[in-house]
């Protein structure tokens, strides 16, 4: 029996698209609002950039917590928007220059609570969306919905990305800019996000949170640390050399007393997480799209067929051309390479997205080298000549983010889906925080250089990345086997005991 498509998928793609448009209408001039409507030069502006990038995507553990072991996802989302929309609110209030207020208090106070709000809705709203389709039936309509969602994210970001820099540079209070109409148009988004999540209430499947998960995966890990430290050193007093393969897992001790369930469901989680350490400099490339690249792109002519662009406008390009290949990679590049055996699996396409995302950084740098001593006044390079590396991003961006979002959710135990959505997105954090610390401590004078560096570092991640799947792969084969083998055995013994019951 065929199931139709849930119903609720549909608010829960209009409520993300309000939601995205409010994070990338701010992200999109945040830059140059840090720079010219509070006061700090480039690195500085660049760093606090990045911290509330990398704060956005720390929070998302609090909201995987608090979603799993308390309140479920639906709750989550409402009361994490809330929080959302005071911080955005506090964000508009600083931008309107016309009020007596401590401005840049108002910023950031404002940029720690839109961080917290959209942070803790970010691996909620994924696993939600998700868990309104019945698996296995709906496995594929499960799959079609996260490349649906990620398109919905592509359309908000590039509606906000258009749309941001044209509300930025009206007049209002006697200045030239108004960054203060785009933070509040911002937020009227955020709050139509709301009604329309509220909205589909009656629609939606929830599933209960499985209680205070993170205290029992805790509990069995010191259980299973405790077990393994008294064994060792009961090994070492007696001299005793165990071959490796007749180990048990240093979990399996905690079986007793937390369950085979969970054990099996922890390992499965710290098989996982090796593969996310390397994946964090992706982010380091990708976020610097709204900060370095917004900068080289304000040194550069910006008159196109008449049109004059505002330096993060042409980013708009990046969002075009993302609506246009997710389907395309979908439906012809995908399947045309799979056929070959080539990029079948998301682990080989997130490979493949950090080598585009190096190449992309390699063409930076090359174009930095032509801007020298360049402003937008006597700059003899076109902005067109940004293309090339916003059309390798584009290819990066779609084989790594959408593929790692598909991964952790379906390599994730179902009662940690939630949390490994959380590390997924813990991976950015950790990029933006090695932007912050390259840009604050500076350790090139000149960009070109730092472009290399991060074109560089990006290669040896992910070589790194592949050892890992290797070993990965490796592991789940082995497990496979293993368990193939016990299950073998386990029915040639109920066999021979139903053939010879005198020796059962």
């Amino acid at each position: 029996m065929e199931l139709t498509y849930p119903k609720s998928v549909i608010l829960i793609c209009i409520n993300e698209f309000f939601e995205r448009f409010t994070f990338y209408g701010i992200r999109t001039t945040l830059p140059l609002f840090l720079k010219n409507g509070l006061g700090y030069d480039e690195d500085n502006a660049t760093v606090i950039f990045h911290l509330f990038f990398m704060l956005s995507y720390f929070t998302p553990l609090i909201g995987a917590t608090v979603a799993d072991c308390f309140i479920g996802n639906y709750r989550t989302i409402l009361w994490f928007t809330v929080i959302y929309v005071f911080g955005s609110g506090l964000l508009a209030l600083s931008a309107i220059s016309a009020l007596p207020l401590p401005y840049i208090t108002f910023a950031i106070i404002g940029l720690v609570l839109i961080s917290l709000g959209s942070g803790g809705i970010k691996p909620c709203i994924t696993t939600f969306g998700g868990d309104q389709f019945k698996v296995p039936i709906q496995l594929a309509q499960q799959i079609t919905f996260f490349a649906i969602f990620n398109w919905i994210i592509a359309a908000a970001n590039l509606s906000a990305t258009f749309v941001a820099p044209i509300l930025r540079s009206q007049q209002c209070f006697g200045q030239d800019t108004c960054f203060s109409l785009l933070f509040l148009v911002a937020l009227a988004f955020l709050i139509m996000s709301v009604v329309f999540l509220v909205a589909g209430k009656r629609l939606y499947a929830m599933k209960e949170p499985d209680g205070n998960i993170l205290a029992r995966v805790a509990k069995c890990i010191l259980t299973g640390v405790a077990h393994k430290i008294k064994e060792s050193k009961t090994e070492s007093k007696q001299q005793i050399d165990v071959p490796s393969e007749t180990r048990s897992h240093w979990l399996d001790s905690s079986v007793d007393k937390h369950g085979s369930a969970l054990v099996e469901e922890i390992k499965v989680v710290f098989g996982l997480l090796p593969l996310y350490v390397p994946l964090c400099f992706f982010w380091a490339l990708y976020d610097q799209q709204s900060s370095r690249w917004t900068f080289q792109a304000s040194r550069m002519k910006r008159e196109l067929w008449g049109v004059s662009f505002e330096p993060e406008q042409f980013q708009v390009t990046n969002r075009l051309l993302i609506l246009a290949l997710i389907p395309l990679f979908q439906r012809v590049i995908y399947p045309m390479l799979g056929k070959c055996g080539l990029l079948k699996k998301q682990l080989s396409r997130i490979f493949w997205g950090g080598i585009f995302a190096a190449l992309a950084f390699l063409m930076s740098g090359f174009l930095e080298i032509q801007l020298k001593d360049s402003t937008a006044e006597n700059s003899n390079v076109h902005i067109i000549w940004q293309l090339p590396q916003l059309v390798a991003m584009v290819i990066a961006e779609i084989m790594f983010q959408i593929s790692g979002m598909e991964f952790s959710y379906s390599a994730a135990p179902d009662s940690m889906k939630s949390l490994m959505q959380a590390v997924w997105l813990l991976t950015s954090a950790f990029g933006n925080l090695i932007v912050a610390l390259v840009a604050k401590f500076k350790f090139f004078e000149e960009q070109e250089y730092e472009f290399f560096l991060f074109s560089g570092l990006m290669v040896i991640n992910m070589l790194l990345f592949a050892v890992l799947c290797w070993r990965y792969h490796r592991r789940i084969k082995r497990t496979s086997s293993f368990k193939k083998d016990s299950l073998s055995s386990t029915v040639t013994v109920t066999e021979d005991s139903r053939r010879n019951p005198s020796r059962a």
